[in-house]
């Protein structure tokens, strides 16, 4: 099986690999990083199996390459504008929430991680496409908590826009977007098989809730959460987790000077 097909396993798919000029590069690929006009800049390698270090820099020193302080992702943003500017942790969430239909971002230097640079340039894409709030979505593993609150402040801080911390479930232990969207995906099987068997009782119970999505039920209660997320596309799950009582939302004018 090849990285790409690993990358499809995972719910990216051809197009967006396409559109993000991702190539085979034995057990991973390799990604550009491009400026404004498109033009590769410098390089990245992500490992999609086997053992090793999960991201490398192709580029010597990596901390001259111009995209190093700028948000990944920026470049391939559709022309079709937005609502909502993602910002998460990681290309491999990009690319997969790109898949769903949604605009993200990313910064390529560890979730605990805010460079001035990227957050300006996070804030530029998202008036680029017409955004009228930026959300926040990174792992629930502790750096992932740490690094969602950090960028979350030092956008909002910035004073454009509207800049919420979307908390995902803590039955993840610790997982992120990524394990969101299998986890969405494999009940949505887990329900067809159950459709086909003729299970009522399973039937039943996977019907609890549907009328009424609670999403603070669904971010910690892992019974439920896993039960109703089926019935949600990833974009509106992550509307509802942003309608949560868990969710951070700083407004702008807060901070700016």
């Amino acid at each position: 099986m090849s990285a790409i097909t690993d990358l499809e396993v995972r719910g990216v798919t051809g197009a967006i690999a396409v559109r993000y000029g991702l190539e085979q590069r034995f057990d991973g690929v390799r990604v550009p990083l491009r400026d404004d006009g498109g033009r590769e800049i410098c390089a990245r390698f992500r490992r999609t199996r086997g053992e090793g270090p999960k991201t490398l820099w192709l580029h010597d020193p990596a901390a001259s390459c111009p995209a190093a302080d700028r948000a990944y992702g920026h470049f391939e943003l559709p022309l079709e504008p937005a609502d909502v500017l993602y910002v998460l942790e990681g290309e491999l969430k990009v690319w997969i929430a790109a898949s769903r239909g949604i605009s993200a971002v990313c910064g390529l230097h560890g979730a605990r991680s805010a460079r001035p640079g990227v957050a300006r340039d996070i804030v530029v894409a998202a008036l680029g496409v017409g955004a009228n709030e930026i959300r926040v979505v990174y792992d629930t593993d502790p750096a992932g908590v740490a690094g969602a609150q950090l960028m979350t402040r030092t956008l909002a801080a910035l004073g454009y826009l509207p800049v919420s911390l979307v908390p995902l479930p803590t039955w993840l232990d610790g997982g992120g977007l990524d394990d969101l969207e299998a986890e969405r995906v494999r009940a949505i099987r887990v329900w067809n098989d159950a459709r086909g068997s003729g299970d009522r009782q399973a039937l039943a119970a996977a019907l609890e809730g549907v009328e009424g999505f609670d999403p603070d039920r669904a971010l910690t209660d892992p019974t439920y959460g896993r039960r109703v997320i089926r019935w949600w596309t990833l974009s509106d799950l992550l509307d509802e987790f942003a309608r949560s009582t868990y969710a951070l939302r700083l407004e702008p004018q807060a901070f700016a000077a």
